[in-house]
């Protein structure tokens, strides 16, 4: 098949005098800016050197191509948050081997209610150690996804180990906040086992948010196009376990009329006015 490419052929100062204007549009010129006479032909007509010169030129070009733009690292091959990682799995691994009925103990803890602490309950070291590292991995797991939504909202962005290490420091910080709150809250209008089982509670239940919110933040991590989507899981199985808690709280708390009014106000101190700060304040971080 013949290639109907059209050159543009200038004139040389001899021809631009023998030629005027009427003349060239007769015999195939044209006006081209930057020339001011020039012959149009296709390829098959051009003179052998031009037509070279089109096809190293249409070789360069598509040698060239298009430039490429930088790929983003995933978070999940970042070496730094990898290994925080890695260890969390290795501490859930040694310290749940010798305690396999965690989950059930936690279940116990944050679903029933007591007048009295049982003298039979078993309430071990490892038990103590099982909490503690899945406390950790919970810390780990909300400062990936606070991380992932920071960089969702923020253009300025400080990267994937400081920031997932901020939020993770961040998380921690609001769960120290609540025990202390709630330690005081429970000395100051319950009994001592009431204040024991909210406290135990309220551990179960952040215990139990960790093995929830583990699959997400790894979700996140190694395919961050799912960010938004993990976001709403995880803050579905938060509210969820918030829901859980608060009613185990109303049938601690609850003796009559007058406790629901501290109810209330335990409510809107502990509950709700830190979600609203922090509501307000998440503007700030643009």
């Amino acid at each position: 098949m013949e290639d109907d490419s059209v050159f543009i052929v200038p004139f040389g100062p001899a021809s631009i005098a023998e030629s005027s204007a009427p003349d060239s549009i007769a015999s195939g010129t044209a006006a081209v800016e930057g020339w001011p006479f020039a012959e149009i032909c296709i390829e098959s007509e051009a003179p052998s050197d031009l037509i070279s010169l089109s096809l190293i030129h249409r070789a360069a070009s598509c040698a060239e191509g298009i430039p490429g733009e930088p790929r983003q690292m995933l978070p999940g091959y970042d070496s730094g948050v990898m290994a925080l990682v890695i260890g969390i799995f290795c501490i859930i691994s040694f310290f749940t081997r010798n305690h396999s009925t965690f989950i059930k103990t936690f279940l116990k803890d944050l679903l029933t209610v007591r007048e009295h602490s049982n003298i039979f309950d078993d309430h071990t070291v490892n038990e103590s150690l099982v909490t503690g590292g899945l406390l950790v991995t919970l810390f780990l797991a909300e400062g990936i996804l606070i991380a992932g939504a920071w960089r969702l909202i923020s253009d300025t962005y400080p990267g994937i180990f400081i920031s997932t290490a901020i939020c993770t420091l961040f998380a921690a910080g609001i769960y120290g906040l609540q025990l202390i709150a709630y330690s005081i809250t429970g000395y100051v209008f319950s009994t001592p086992s009431g204040r024991s089982q909210w406290l135990r509670g309220f551990n179960a239940s952040q215990t139990l948010l960790a093995l929830a919110l583990l699959l997400p933040a790894l979700a996140l991590l190694f395919n961050p196009g799912l960010t938004v989507i993990m976001l709403w899981i995880s803050g579905s199985f938060y509210v969820i376990g918030r829901m859980i808690f608060i009613f185990k709280g109303f049938r601690i708390f609850y003796t009559n009329i007058f406790s629901l009014i501290y109810f209330i106000s335990y409510l809107c101190t502990l509950e709700i006015a830190p979600i609203v700060f922090l509501y307000r304040n998440s503007n700030y971080i643009e």
